[in-house]
């Protein structure tokens, strides 16, 4: 086996931070990774079928399999990523290396289709159909990501230890740790674009088109209105990483969000420039949803503007 068994995540920061470790299980960040075997996904959608290009993809019981009609190639999975808000995608184990599975789980349509970045890859023959083989270095930026500890042990979901730096050592001789809550909008953005990407990663390496909507740090460090010494126009200034309860939530789909406070924190009564058009849910507007192709939701736009109707994408 590649990875080892999971070591089981023990709350030691619960007895000094009970309100934050309370909630911390429930929220998104926590349950960015789950071992298949616990992912409410597979197993609220025990027969998943999908037929493309001569070939026929299905997952049931765990199990994920291919077939050309002659021959046919299955494998457990093993892991899942992502809870299930958008979709989710697996990963399994084969001849020593990790692959991609070639089809995801999406949540809008509750059904199977190709995972994104598959769909201009060659299917030439059931191996490639299979899925797509996982070189090191990205193994270790996925589970980087979506666990605490990584390889060889990672511990599923984003814990306490993985943005508090020093959080066990702390826990265990009150050693002192830096305190998040001090640092400034741009050293936020820099820790959040660890895994989100920060303006730097794109503006280097791109993407430069709509699929960079997904990396908030990068469109937020756009807008006209971001300050990095603004403690008001923070990630943390929305999202609380440690509640279910987020606002805006990253993915949007249907769901109607209402930033007015954030926003009039700025913008208030006092401000000379006001929108005169609308009273309330500022992000609707002025941070628009946007669908990236093939994977079947939008994301809330974090370059805020005036996003004008039939406007081209702005990067």
């Amino acid at each position: 086996m590649i990875l080892l068994l999971l070591a089981a995540a023990v709350p030691v920061c619960a007895g000094c931070h009970p309100k934050e470790t309370a909630t911390h299980g429930a929220a998104p960040m926590a349950q960015t990774l789950f071992r298949a075997a616990d992912s409410d996904v597979l197993k609220s959608n025990r027969a998943l079928e999908l037929r493309r290009d001569g070939f026929r993809w299905s997952v049931r019981n765990g199990v994920y399999s291919v077939t050309d009609g002659k021959q046919t190639l299955e494998t457990p999975l093993q892991w899942a990523f992502g809870f299930g808000n958008l979709g989710q995608t697996w990963v399994f184990e084969r001849n020593n290396a990790l692959y991609e599975t070639t089809v995801s789980f999406y949540t809008s349509s509750k059904s199977i289709d190709i995972t994104p970045g598959h769909l201009g890859l060659p299917r030439r023959n059931l191996e490639e159909a299979f899925g797509r083989i996982i070189d090191p270095s990205e193994v270790r930026r996925c589970f980087g990501c979506h666990s605490s500890g990584g390889l060889p042990e990672p511990n599923p979901g984003v814990q306490c230890e993985h943005c508090h730096k020093g959080a066990l050592g702390h826990s265990a001789d009150l050693s002192p740790m830096a305190k998040l809550s001090k640092i400034s909008t741009d050293e936020i953005s820099t820790l959040c674009g660890t895994c989100h990407r920060t303006w730097e990663d794109i503006a280097v390496t791109g993407p430069h088109d709509v699929q960079n909507v997904r990396f908030q740090p990068y469109r937020l460090a756009n807008s006209k209105c971001y300050d990095g010494a603004d403690k008001r126009i923070s990630c943390t200034a929305c999202h609380d990483p440690h509640s279910a309860k987020q606002a805006p939530p990253k993915v949007v789909t249907t769901t109607k969000i209402n930033v007015d406070t954030q926003c009039r924190s700025c913008h208030g009564a006092t401000v000379k420039k006001v929108c005169p058009v609308g009273k309330s849910n500022c992000a609707s507007c002025h941070m628009p949803a946007v669908e990236i192709p093939g994977i079947h939701s939008k994301f809330r736009d974090h370059w805020i503007r005036i996003a004008k109707p039939g406007a081209a994408y702005p990067d």
